[in-house]
């Protein structure tokens, strides 16, 4: 999703209703400003400083209070710590950071245990989405659709089959990882390769 004041203000219209009563609190990573947590995290995984402007411009232009955290440990401390009254929260998770499934739930796993409400996707169903395997079965199960996918361990148990494969994480969001390297491959090319990874990549048809 591409952020400008427009599509953003879909969003300020939940909290403008309650604006009197709540403050909005927006977190997020901020190429500059956060420091990482894992330092081989992509810089495109962070926010440009346009990128926020836009952001901050129309919750200004909505008249709505709101603070600010530039990462996920900032905000769990406040909170911990009751340096903030989480009672009267509306939390606004843009935040990207964390490890395997959990990155970009770690602001909503806090807020789900101090039932705080928040703006954007439940801890289950970002974590759902980031693991394609999963994702894609069940897709399968309703007839949704059918890519056929396969473990790194069911692949290599498996015969010949046609197709062009693309061998791509099981894990994280997008195509990361894939280059030409791994993309359009015979059943034996693919298959050869699958060895060199580790056993969280899968291969799709």
């Amino acid at each position: 999703m591409k952020f400008t004041k427009e599509n953003i203000t879909k969003i300020i219209l939940e909290v403008n209703q309650h604006k009197t009563k709540i403050q909005l609190i927006i977190i997020y990573n901020s190429k500059g400003f956060t420091k990482k947590i894992d330092s081989q995290q992509e810089d495109s995984d962070f926010f440009s400083n346009k990128e926020i402007g836009e952001i901050l411009d129309a919750v200004i232009d909505a008249d709505i209070k709101f603070k600010i955290y530039y990462n996920e440990f900032s905000f769990a401390e406040d909170i911990v710590n009751k340096k903030i009254n989480h009672n009267s929260l509306l939390v606004w998770n843009l935040s990207r950071q964390g490890s395997e499934n959990n990155q970009k739930s770690l602001v909503t796993s806090i807020c789900d245990y101090y039932k705080i409400p928040f703006i954007g996707s439940s801890v289950y169903t970002m974590n759902l989405c980031r693991h394609k395997y999963h994702f894609q079965k069940i897709l399968n199960s309703f007839n949704l659709a059918y890519i056929p996918t396969f473990t790194q361990n069911e692949a290599l148990q498996r015969e010949s089959n046609d197709g062009n494969y693309l061998i791509k994480m099981m894990k994280g969001s997008a195509s990361r990882g894939t280059d030409e390297t791994t993309s359009n491959l015979s059943w034996n090319q693919a298959k050869k390769k699958l060895p060199l990874y580790k056993q969280n990549e899968m291969l799709s048809l």
